[in-house]
């Protein structure tokens, strides 16, 4: 699926970017629609349409990506790799997004660094939480711009009676919920993609400095 997006409120004090977002869960395609108000935005679920999207042409100001995504066949004996393990696709689309010049890229996860191996790499990488004081020093220059390889940061939002989006209420152990498939209060579970972007922006633009906690 691809969605394109647009709304009249600004998110920062830069031009108005063209951004490009793949996200195989529909929640935090949803945010990006939240949190990117005020740019251009082309919403991708599948690898497959990201590289189909990420062309010279295309003029991205800015690609976010997710980490961890279906695996999708390709020409060849199947006994190669499991089809049935999702791949981290994000990784090669971020470097193809500075590969082609896109001033401000991110590849971003949920994924918790104790439930899979690439995101507990990524700690070596940033650190295991948002690094908010410490984003200055985990972008990686691409010589145009900035590129940011990073665990998610979160939206903050009050949910009554809802499904836990932790296990779905499938009925299995779960202590967000306590079993009962239900949660009701604040929720951690939707990226916040333009909290990153500022953060991006901020960087690439020699303005950013680290914020002052009480």
């Amino acid at each position: 699926m691809i969605q394109v997006g647009n709304s009249s409120s600004q998110l920062t004090k830069e031009k108005k970017m063209r951004i490009l977002v793949i996200d195989d869960k529909q929640k935090h395609r949803d945010s990006a629609l939240q949190t990117l108000k005020g740019h251009e935005l082309v919403i991708a679920s599948r690898f497959d349409q990201a590289m189909g999207l990420l062309t010279k042409e295309a003029g991205f100001d800015a690609v976010l990506t997710d980490m961890i995504m279906p695996t999708q066949l390709k020409p060849g004996p199947r006994q190669m790799y499991n089809p049935d393990i999702p791949a981290p696709y994000g990784f090669v689309i971020a470097l193809r997004a500075a590969q082609l010049g896109v001033r401000m890229v991110a590849m971003i996860t949920d994924q918790n660094h104790h439930n899979g191996p690439m995101s507990a790499a990524l700690d070596y990488l940033s650190r295991y939480y948002y690094p908010e004081e410490y984003i200055g020093e985990h972008c990686i220059s691409t010589g145009n711009g900035v590129m940011l390889f990073v665990h998610a940061p979160v939206i903050k939002e009050y949910m009554e009676n809802a499904v836990c989006h932790y296990c779905n209420a499938d009925g299995s152990y779960c202590t967000a919920c306590d079993e009962n498939g239900r949660i009701t209060g604040n929720v951690y579970h939707r990226k916040d993609w333009g909290k990153v972007l500022g953060d991006l922006v901020a960087v690439a633009d020699g303005t950013w400095t680290p914020p002052d906690h009480p």
